[in-house]
């Protein structure tokens, strides 16, 4: 419904004889020069006059211009008189250039009509409430159309399109139920999540975990294992190819970084059944998606295998490109499996395993993108020290290793020697040498406060302790552990550098909780004892 807007037309009208009222006032100023004339019609706005019009307007008799003015106001009028509708507008100011009198030059028409048409506008508009109501009637109007499926009909045609009646026919026969019966969906996915934890948490009390087992950690794998299931959930089910390309790798490759490879070992076969089960099963459908008897065999095999061999290459990771060299593992390994499944199943399409092969092989180098990322978010959230938080503290950069290095050289190097002899010792033991290497270059940090007090900073001969009583040289002694707590805090080093280092003693361990005894009844007792040794140097003021 089109509504005629007189207003329109009285606007417009007064709007070009002001304008064309404006040009002619300018044009006729004597006082003006040429280029005062030709500045003056370019700052004329709505319409902003071209420059061929402006060099026109500046050339022609003054009487050629108001002829011309004359006619490009009665061309807005007429134009105006009638209906324009909006899709109409380019024909109506097209239309103009016929109405100019043919006795015209070309400068007055151009003039005449470049200024007309821009005045033209459309004055019919669309009323939204009576055009929204006559549609509303007319679909009412509308007989329903019925259609009738009799018994045995054929509904659908493997390899036939499907189109929206079929779609109803499916819904009436009762064959899918796009409505989606989430209570139930949702009970099922609780409940077999719920055994996966219960089983997880058997295991984490019984099977002698050598991480921790802190409410943060479990909140750490519960998300992790959470995210994995609902995006397989949300990308998977009837994406065939996307199957392969899915990053799943990416969970237990988080869980051996971030808390205990043995645990992502663990967690990868229970968590490949959960998420084939999720990318499989179609409530839409209320059926499975599976194309063969060994699709859901060969999903659980491929996602357990890439992930036990991401875990394994990532054991003790701790550099960058070993994580790039675990997602050409986890590559290979999947296209291992998917290739061993192609030769298994009846119907080998030679197109459809190159596909296969380049999905798995990308989600593999994804994986190891994804963890990388996810490893330094997570465990900057989590409070979760990582190798990658490692390597900034060992870099030379480090603010406080920095200020180590100026104000006290020599328990900087120090330092340095206790780090490399505590590492060889973690070797030994099977224990984290590169948290053992951090810990050591801070664990004098503390020296800074009074550097020469100590030995190493000292120079030959001299030695302010010779001039102090034994206690007081004793108390400056040992009050560098507690300085060094305060440093450590002020630089925002991790407790459990602290407690390794021996910085710390109100939040420290026993030492025999430090120097664990995983491989030590495997070494003889001197070296046994020499390992501890060196360890323990890290603990000891000089």
């Amino acid at each position: 419904v089109l509504v005629y807007d007189t207003s329109v037309a009285e606007r417009q009208e007064s709007a070009a004889a002001d304008v064309l009222h404006r040009i002619q006032a300018i044009k006729g100023d004597a006082s003006l020069s040429l280029e005062q004339k030709v500045g003056s019609l370019k700052q004329i706005k709505d319409p902003t006059l071209s420059q061929q019009v402006i060099n026109y307007i500046v050339e022609i008799h003054d009487d050629q211009l108001l002829e011309s003015s004359k006619v490009a106001l009665q061309l807005v009028v007429a134009a105006m008189s009638e209906k324009i509708r909006p899709q109409d507008l380019a024909q109506v100011r097209q239309s103009v250039l016929s109405k100019v009198p043919s006795e015209f030059r070309a400068p007055q028409v151009i003039v005449a009509t470049e200024i007309g048409r821009v005045f033209i506008l459309p004055n019919l508009s669309v009323d939204i409430e009576e055009t929204e109501k006559n549609r509303k009637q007319a679909t009412g109007s509308i007989e329903p159309v019925r259609l009738s499926i009799a018994p045995g009909e054929t509904i659908l045609r493997d390899g036939g399109i499907i189109t929206p009646v079929d779609m109803e026919k499916l819904e009436a026969s009762k064959l899918i139920d796009r409505q989606m019966q989430w209570s139930a969906e949702v009970l099922g996915n609780i409940g077999l999540s719920s055994l996966f934890c219960v089983g997880l948490g058997i295991y984490l009390i019984k099977g002698h975990v050598n991480t921790p087992v802190t409410p943060k950690r479990v909140l750490l794998m519960v998300v992790i294992i959470s995210t994995m299931v609902f995006s397989a959930k949300l990308l998977l089910p009837g994406r065939d190819l996307l199957v392969y390309l899915f990053p799943f790798a990416t969970a237990p490759m988080l869980i051996a970084t971030l808390w205990n490879p043995f645990l992502a070992v663990v967690v990868s076969l229970p968590l490949s059944i959960m998420v084939t089960y999720s990318s499989t099963l179609s409530p839409e459908l209320l059926t499975f998606l599976s194309p063969s008897p060994l699709d859901p065999l060969a999903k659980i095999t491929l996602y357990f295998a890439s992930s036990l061999t991401g875990v394994l290459m990532i054991w003790q990771a701790k550099k960058m490109h070993q994580y790039l060299a675990a997602g050409v593992g986890v590559g290979v390994a999947g296209a291992a499996i998917v290739l061993v499944f192609w030769l298994l199943t009846p119907d080998r399409y030679l197109d459809r395993l190159g596909w296969a092969i380049l999905g798995v092989m990308s989600g593999g180098f994804l994986s190891a993108a994804l963890t990388v990322g996810f490893v330094v978010l997570l465990g900057h959230i989590f409070g979760i020290t990582t190798s990658f938080h490692l390597m900034e503290l060992a870099h030379p950069d480090h603010p406080l290793l920095r200020k180590l290095l100026l104000e006290s050289p020599g328990t900087y190097y120090h330092s340095l020697i206790v780090g490399n002899l505590a590492e060889q010792a973690a070797d030994v033991i099977g224990a984290d040498s590169l948290m053992t290497r951090v810990g050591a270059y801070y664990h004098d940090s503390g020296k800074l406060l009074n550097p020469g007090f100590f030995i190493e900073n000292q120079r030959a001969g001299e030695n302010v302790h010779d001039g102090l009583d034994p206690a007081i040289s004793a108390s400056i002694i040992i009050s560098h552990v507690k300085d060094g707590v305060q440093l450590e805090d002020q630089y925002r080093l991790p407790t459990r550098y602290k407690i390794l280092c021996g910085s710390t003693t109100a939040r420290a361990r026993p030492y025999s909780s430090i120097v664990r005894p995983w491989r030590t009844e495997m070494m003889s007792k001197p070296q046994t004892l020499l390992t501890r040794g060196l360890l323990l140097q890290a603990r000891r003021p000089p």
